[in-house]
Order: C-alpha cells, then sequence, then structure tokens
C-alpha cells in the first residue's frame, strides 16, 4: 500500500504526497484508516500512485547510484 507517515527524512525523499503514495500523520488512526479506505476505493489512484512511485524508486532509488555514493564518500 502507498501509505506512508510523515517522518523526516521519509517525507522528502521517498514519498511524494498525491504523486507516489499517501502521507499521513503516524499518531492519527483516524487519518491511517482514511487513506487505507481512500485506497480502498479508488482502484485507479491505488495503480498512479503505485505505477509512480515504482517508476521513480527505478529511476532515483537504484542501489548501483546507492553504492557509488557511498564508496565515493568513504574513499
Amino acid at each position: 500500500i502507498d501509505i506512508a507517515h510523515e517522518v523526516q527524512p521519509l517525507r522528502a525523499v521517498a514519498v511524494l504526497d498525491g504523486e507516489t503514495g499517501l502521507l499521513v500523520d503516524s499518531t492519527d488512526p483516524q487519518a491511517i484508516a482514511g487513506a487505507v479506505q481512500r485506497l480502498r476505493a479508488d482502484p485507479e489512484l491505488r495503480r498512479r500512485l503505485g505505477r509512480a512511485g515504482r517508476e521513480r524508486g527505478l529511476r532515483d532509488f537504484r542501489w548501483e547510484d546507492r553504492w557509488g555514493k557511498l564508496r565515493s564518500s568513504i574513499e
């Protein structure tokens, strides 16, 4: 499910609210339930967020790129 809680740096890095997922306040059960209900009721939203999240993950979070940056910072 494309739901994440609003915690830095997750919010700024992994999930773009309404674009690659839904951000909710993790201390608010109503907000979490609302996001789940919204996704459950809207198959097109689920598909769109899922597709966009996958594309962003493949484009921006490739292991090869992350490893290269880590290795450069160590050397």
